[in-house]
């Protein structure tokens, strides 16, 4: 019955159920969703705060940023080595952002920190290596000529 209220089995008759063909991932998704909303409410407790709201990574344009205090820094996964944070935005909500791996030396519980959501997409400098290596049977080199012109700023024109 719990498992057909979160939408994960369906009772055919008697005691014959399906289970939906998702349910590893879709739990695996449940118990992370679970396990943020632990953590934010255990930061937001010891820093003596009442939020009525809290967001996950993820909920944001990539444009936005989220300004506020760092309630908690710590590990997700300590064999992989990816962190997490929890902020207290200047929103009036709690924010938990998933950082991955990468680097959070010297940041430390009350420092005042802009956080930015990461861009998927590729940036100018990467369709320009594209464009290059793709004039190039597939290989990228600096001696290489482009096609971007007299005012190229790529790389093949030396500039950086």
């Amino acid at each position: 019955a719990t498992l057909r209220d979160l939408g994960l089995a369906k009772h055919q008759s008697g005691t014959v159920w399906t289970i939906d063909q998702g349910l590893g991932p879709k739990l695996r998704q449940l118990r992370k969703s679970s396990l943020v909303a632990e953590r934010i409410q255990r930061a937001v407790s010891a820093a003596g705060l009442e939020r009525a709201s809290a967001h996950e990574q993820g909920k944001y344009e990539d444009h936005t940023s989220v300004q506020g205090r760092l309630l908690k820094i710590g590990y997700a996964d300590e064999l992989t080595g990816s962190s997490y944070a929890i902020v207290d935005g200047l929103d009036g909500r709690a924010h938990y952002f998933d950082l991955g791996t990468r680097f959070t030396g010297g940041l430390e519980a009350g420092d005042m920190i802009d956080i930015k959501l990461r861009s998927p997409g590729a940036t100018d400098m990467d369709r320009t290596i594209a464009s290059i290596a793709r004039d190039n049977q597939g290989r990228y080199s600096r001696e290489k000529p482009c096609r971007c012109g007299p005012f190229c700023l790529c790389s093949s024109s030396g500039r950086f």
